[in-house]
């Protein structure tokens, strides 16, 4: 399995199309790549396969609504403020 599974030049894929958006303001399009002929296809394969029997951390939370339902009975001390952080809008405050 290792020999089949090992890649010593995988490279990432070429963007083969653009699909757009239609709802979203601020992305445009969404890539569309074809990794079929990619060597790393047959790992990528491999890993999709065997991700359900990974055990995933206590702190994976799937979706919004998993995280209202988990948030539903928590206590949160006086001391402590609960945030969420956008990724995308964080870096746009750091200057270089």
């Amino acid at each position: 399995m290792y020999k089949k599974l090992y890649c010593s030049d995988g490279i990432f894929p070429e963007v083969q199309n653009l699909l757009p958006k239609i709802l979203k303001e601020r992305s445009l399009f969404r890539i569309i790549i074809s990794s079929i002929d990619n060597p790393l296809y047959l790992l990528a394969s491999f890993l999709h396969i065997i991700k359900d029997n990974v055990l995933k951390s206590y702190s994976h939370i799937d979706n919004s609504f998993k995280l209202v339902e988990k948030l539903n009975d928590f206590y949160l001390n006086n001391n402590y403020s609960l945030i969420s952080l956008d990724a995308i809008s964080l870096f746009t405050n750091i200057s270089f």
